[in-house]
């Protein structure tokens, strides 16, 4: 090795323990419904495309909106420190004016269990459909044996992360601390994740609708992204992770690369090279390896110019990634 490359590859020595650690995962949720205030507490959504959220047009007593929305942390490995992490929800209809142009949504972390079952409002929706047995409504944890120790829900007194939300479009909720903290403490203490409630200004009429993870297009259910950092030495066991890059040997990589990974399905896959700039330098279809555990040989990482990348999996609407160092 000359000089100039010894001199150049210090660095990459010196930092790559750190970039190997470093990893992220897109999420869709595993449950989701929406609270329809109601005296009787009948109503829900659990299979419909869209959670509602606010104050709606509706008399006093019939007017609010509560969303609920709960994502499976299992395939970030128990111990990691959590870094990063943004909700993106997809809005497809806003309160037409004299309403204000902008509402303010809320997220608060939920206190205790609650359900998702069979009913589904259709299309536009708004009022709800007769909730089955399991699903959560107003009154009900679990309809109808369950109930709220709170109409309405029991949620953390303290929002974690707020936004405004106008028009159509996609709106991305944090990083906050305490969007983070949330996380950080279900990965710590999986049972105590019980998901997110969304709240709108329930003083002010302003109601929106959201695609929930039943919506048609994939590319439009809600989606968490967490940034992590597992823990040094820590293999997590395989029955807690179906899907994503669990490492990659040796890193800093010079002439090969093996990328050991998790797929969840016999579904299309791809394992890709990312600059830091987002331009992909390399790609292979993997899917047909099917689910499980497994270990490809990776040249088109190996063949990139020296530098750090990210090396992305990819299989239907999951995403995980991970650093890795290229040498000279």
């Amino acid at each position: 090795m000359n000089v100039r490359s010894s001199l150049f590859a210090v660095p990459f020595l010196l930092l790559a323990p750190a970039f190997a650690l470093a990893a992220s995962v897109d999420l869709n949720p595993v449950r989701d419904n929406t609270l329809f205030e109601i005296p009787d507490g009948t109503l829900s959504n659990g299979a419909g495309q869209q959670l509602y959220v606010g104050l709606t047009h509706l008399s006093p007593g019939f007017a609010l909106r509560r969303g609920l929305i709960q994502f499976d942390l299992s395939s970030i490995p128990g111990g990691s420190t959590i870094t990063n992490v943004t909700l993106k929800l997809h809005c497809s209809v806003a309160s037409p004016p004299p309403n204000p142009a902008q509402q303010l949504i809320k997220i608060h972390r939920v206190t205790t269990t609650w359900g998702e079952s069979t009913s589904d409002a259709g299309l536009p929706g708004g009022s709800g459909a007769t909730a089955e047995p399991g699903d959560a409504t107003w009154l009900y944890r679990f309809f109808s044996t369950v109930p709220w120790a709170t109409p309405g829900g029991t949620f953390h007194p303290t929002a974690s992360v707020t936004g405004f939300v106008g028009g159509p479009g996609f709106y991305t909720f944090g990083p906050t601390a305490q969007l983070i903290q949330d996380v950080q403490t279900w990965i710590n203490a999986p049972p105590a994740n019980f998901g997110w409630m969304l709240f709108g200004d329930e003083a002010v009429q302003g109601a929106r609708r959201f695609e929930s993870r039943e919506a048609t297009d994939p590319a439009l259910r809600p989606t968490l992204h967490v940034d992590f950092n597992p823990t040094v030495g820590v293999e997590p066991a395989a029955s807690r992770v179906d899907f994503g890059v669990r490492s990659i040997d040796p890193n800093p990589v010079s002439r090969t690369a093996r990328v050991s990974l998790t797929l969840a399905t016999s579904e299309p896959a791809r394992l890709e090279v990312i600059d830091l700039a987002g331009r992909r330098l390399g790609a292979r279809e993997i899917g047909s390896l099917g689910p499980g555990e497994h270990v490809v040989s990776f040249p088109e990482l190996a063949a990139s110019p020296a530098g750090i990348y990210w090396v992305r999996l990819t299989q239907g609407a999951r995403t995980a990634r991970t650093k890795a160092a290229v040498m000279p």
